[in-house]
């Protein structure tokens, strides 16, 4: 049983016997996303052709999905679904402490993966609302590759990732009088899409300054890798 359930026993409890319940409270702190190391270009030892040739032959098979490949124009677009963005992204990590009754309930959680989490928020009528959050995140994007001859023998290899992380919320509201006193529950689910791109971190959703996203140059670093490879 989690232990909103628990609180909320309690709370119809101390209704039914005319007793004032405690008030649950929250703390809320985060660790934002930390700075990291843009490194999205690498030069190869290699021709033009033979940079190129060496790319194609790489990227068809790995997970990437080539759209568009314009050799004229040195440039390659890629695609690409992920099932654990956390692993590629950093939007720091959350932590909610909700105290009731003496007793501390801790959640802390990567804001960029996928988890369960409570929250505890008031509304601007003065309810509290209690909240049982399922968070699945999930992440797509796109790559540009660049490729630039320095010299008959070298070529410049330089990426730049667009990520769309996306944010499924669910779960259910569960609202109550700030004396205890139950009143409904109510389903909820939201989406929320965050952009970010290799070197331009996003707030998450967009608008919450409070959360910024940021590529921790992981998928950068295997992506060149594999570009490189000879």
């Amino acid at each position: 049983m989690r232990f909103r359930k628990k609180l909320l026993l309690i709370l119809l409890v101390s209704f039914m016997t005319a007793c004032a319940a405690p008030r649950a409270i929250q703390k809320y702190s985060r660790i934002p996303a930390i700075d990291y190391k843009i490194n999205k270009s690498k030069t190869v030892s290699l021709s033009f052709g033979e940079a190129w040739d060496n790319a194609v032959q790489a990227l068809s098979s790995t997970f990437y999905t080539i759209n568009n490949i314009e050799k004229n124009s040195r440039i390659i677009n890629v695609s690409f679904r992920l099932s654990d963005p956390a692993k590629y992204i950093d939007c720091g990590i959350s932590k909610r402490v909700i105290t009731y009754n003496e007793k501390a309930n801790i959640f802390e959680y990567e804001t960029a993966g996928s988890n369960e989490h409570d929250t505890l928020w008031e509304t601007k009528e003065g309810y509290s609302i209690w909240s049982e959050v399922n968070r699945d995140n999930s992440v797509t994007g796109a790559a540009n590759i660049y490729f630039t001859p320095l010299s008959e023998s070298k070529t410049s290899i330089t990426i730049n990732i667009n990520y769309l992380l996306k944010t499924k919320l669910s779960g259910k509201n569960y609202s109550y009088r700030n004396g205890g006193e139950y009143l409904f529950d109510s389903n909820f689910s939201d989406v929320i899409e965050t952009e970010i791109t290799t070197n331009r971190p996003s707030m998450f959703g967009g608008n919450n300054p409070e959360v910024v996203c940021k590529s921790n140059q992981t998928l950068e670093k295997q992506l060149l890798s594999t570009l490189t490879s000879v």
